[in-house]
């Protein structure tokens, strides 16, 4: 069994110490030792982010000390659901100090059940949302007059040599040249090479 405290912070030290003290007090009360502390910013991309590494690999009975259960999660609610769904599935444990949430080898408190129930539901209409601010998007952009979907390829470039050449003669890069053509900036990039001509750098 090894037992991790879990530190998210912005950037403030002091804020890292007053989570730590807080995890400790806790173990100290309980009987138990703090294995291996981690400590992470809340900048971190989500892909960097060592919760997610440190939740897939819990053996069972392993745990995870947090000071509030907002700290394992940095963008969404479904991000929380999911760590806690992760644990579970692992048979390991997570103690929420500042929530009493306890999850003790995959096993919930009752307190527990009723906040990951709540955070099911709230998960699901968070999505809902998302797909439906999406759609509105998408259909304002559409009345807007906006052609959607991807750019038009380098087919389009075909007879407008002229037009590009005088692009490229006054030094302008081809990111700008695609905005000025109407067409993506990859497709500038393969008409050029297929003319082997060399690309202005932008």
């Amino acid at each position: 069994m090894t037992t991790h405290g879990y530190i998210r912070i912005s950037t403030d030290k002091q804020e890292s110490d007053n989570q730590k003290h807080r995890i400790n007090e806790y173990a100290a009360k309980e009987g138990i030792k703090v294995d291996k502390w981690i400590i992470e910013t809340i900048s971190s991309r989500k892909a960097d982010r060592e919760i997610y590494s440190l939740v897939e690999n819990l053996q069972p009975n392993d745990l995870i000390i947090v000071t509030e259960l907002s700290r394992l999660g940095r963008s969404s609610v479904s991000e929380i659901f999911g760590i806690l769904e992760t644990i579970k599935k692992n048979k390991a444990g997570l103690f929420v100090i500042q929530d009493s949430i306890e999850i003790d080898s995959g096993e919930m408190s009752v307190n527990a059940e009723a906040i990951v129930f709540a955070l099911s539901i709230a998960s699901r209409l968070e999505r809902d949302l998302i797909s439906e601010r999406t759609k509105a998007g998408l259909k304002a952009r559409k009345q807007m007059g906006v052609k959607l979907g991807r750019p038009v390829g380098y087919s389009v470039l075909t007879g407008r040599d002229s037009e590009l050449d005088k692009y490229l003669k006054l030094g302008i890069n081809k990111s700008a040249i695609a905005k000025l053509m109407g067409v993506s900036r990859g497709a500038v990039y393969n008409f050029l090479r297929k003319r082997e001509v060399k690309p202005v750098k932008g």
